[in-house]
């Protein structure tokens, strides 16, 4: 498959030449389904969330019929799954719970997983998955909605009355100073943090529960929480849009189902809209935001193949990103969210309810769903190619290359990045203002893509290394 994927590429090569893939069905294929040992019946396990540290190491969270939650993980790039961690039993304020539903998962590194879910528990594990404890986070027992860590040592989680923010790689927990918005204390859901003291959160804005108003603002604070500024969602329904049940709270709360920093700057809010002719059929609704969530504007308000909105996104770098939703959906970018292809998964014909996904390389991702399989990414198949002249913009020399080439930029400040032919990462960097030349030592011979992102535009070369 490789080899005929460079041949392809081989043929379509053209100098001075803004290359633009365009993708149709991705290749997904079922990589694990849990089995009843004892009648050899497939078990219905509703898996919530997915998360990879690298291409090896995967772990994916859920319950199986409702009774106890369970984490599972592979280390070998999907080839087998094994059960790392089953409970179903836990003390709140002395008070002992059944089973614990687990909903968000967090994976910064090959050591450290974290996880929540219906309790105000954090799970995590230091070992890779070997050994797993429970640290309690709040003094509630209010369910945690969120984790995400941004490394090994920081993160934040949160529910609707409380942001926690930990250093020491979710051991303990310290709260944070709520937003307010016109004397109004929001309601966090989702949060993430940038760096030490810039955070970021979704939040209820106003909450009137005679009449269903649900309000939302994405809220951020520069200095750990002390200072908060927002940016509120009053959104009205557009024509063919409604209320849902003629209720605001499911209309307003859908357009912000998660929230997702690929850098300080650059953010994604994802969720979706009903229509009038039928409670399930729905647009997708993406905003985008390019400075820090201080202001965000709508990317996308359209129908999706599938039409039933979407949930969850992640990223592998600044540029490619997998946006998931109900029965399969998926939304493809490669220029950070800026353009979306549109797929869609159901491989062999099983169900794809609720759909998450967690990517590991531009061309490489595993996803879950709630109808109890683990799927992985095979790649996109290249359906056609789109030229266009970017010789304004930067040029490559020479190409073909064989000890160095050199990237001419035309003046604008601007960052490249360049992957091989199977969109794996091999280098990056800043651009000169006139040229930067850049020895390929390390290149093998094949096509690699490189791509420059101006301030508002990104621009695609191909190369050819001898």
């Amino acid at each position: 498959m490789k080899h005929l994927i460079i041949i392809f590429q081989l043929l379509l090569f053209t100098s001075n030449l803004l290359i633009a893939q365009t993708y149709h069905d991705a290749q997904w294929v079922v990589s694990d389904t849990i089995y009843n040992k004892s009648n050899g019946r497939k078990v219905s396990v509703r898996w919530n969330d997915i998360r990879a540290c690298n291409s090896a190491n995967c772990m994916a969270i859920g319950n199986p019929n409702n009774v106890k939650f369970l984490i599972r993980r592979t280390t070998d790039e999907g080839k087998s799954w094994e059960t790392v961690f089953a409970d179903s039993s836990l003390v709140i304020n002395g008070k002992l719970y059944p089973f614990m539903d687990l909903y968000d998962l967090d994976y910064p590194n090959k050591n450290l997983c974290v996880a929540c879910g219906e309790s105000p528990y954090i799970v995590r594990t230091s070992d890779n998955g070997g050994t797993w404890q429970k640290v309690l986070v709040t003094d509630t027992s209010q369910k945690l909605w969120s984790v995400k860590m941004k490394d090994e040592k920081n993160g934040l989680a949160c529910n609707r009355t409380n942001i926690v923010v930990t250093n020491d790689g979710a051991l303990t927990w310290q709260k944070v100073p709520l937003p307010i918005i016109d004397s109004v204390t929001v309601r966090p859901t989702r949060c993430q943090m940038l760096d030490e003291k810039n955070f970021v959160c979704i939040s209820f804005y106003k909450v009137d529960y005679a009449n269903g108003i649900y309000d939302y603002a994405i809220c951020r604070t520069e200095d750990a929480g002390k200072h908060w500024s927002a940016f509120i969602f009053r959104d009205e329904p557009e024509k063919g849009e409604f209320y849902f049940d003629s209720l605001r709270s499911q209309y307003v709360s859908n357009c912000v189902n998660e929230l997702n920093f690929t850098n300080k700057n650059e953010g994604l809010c994802i969720g979706h809209r009903t229509t009038e002719a039928n409670n399930f059929i729905r647009k997708d609704i993406i905003y985008r935001t390019t400075d820090g969530g201080r202001t965000w504007q709508k990317v996308r308000n359209q129908f999706s193949e599938s039409k039933k909105g979407l949930l969850s996104l992640s990223f592998y770098d600044e540029l490619n990103g997998l946006l998931c939703g109900y029965d399969g959906e998926v939304l493809r970018t490669t220029d950070g969210g800026r353009t979306y292809i549109e797929e869609s998964i159901d491989p062999n014909g099983k169900g794809v309810f609720f759909f998450s996904a967690t990517m590991v390389s531009p061309v490489k991702a595993f996803g879950a769903n709630r109808n109890g399989y683990i799927f992985k990414w095979l790649g996109p198949v290249v359906k056609g190619v789109e030229e266009r002249d970017s010789k304004n913009v930067f040029s490559i020399s020479p190409n073909p290359a064989s000890n160095y080439f050199t990237i001419n930029s035309k003046g604008q400040p601007a960052q490249y990045r360049i992957v091989n032919g199977l969109g794996e990462f091999v280098s990056s960097g800043v651009l000169s203002l006139n040229q930067t030349k850049i020895s390929i030592e390390n290149f093998s011979s094949g096509v690699y893509f490189v791509t420059v992102k101006t301030t508002n535009n990104v621009f695609t070369e191909k190369l050819m290394v001898h």
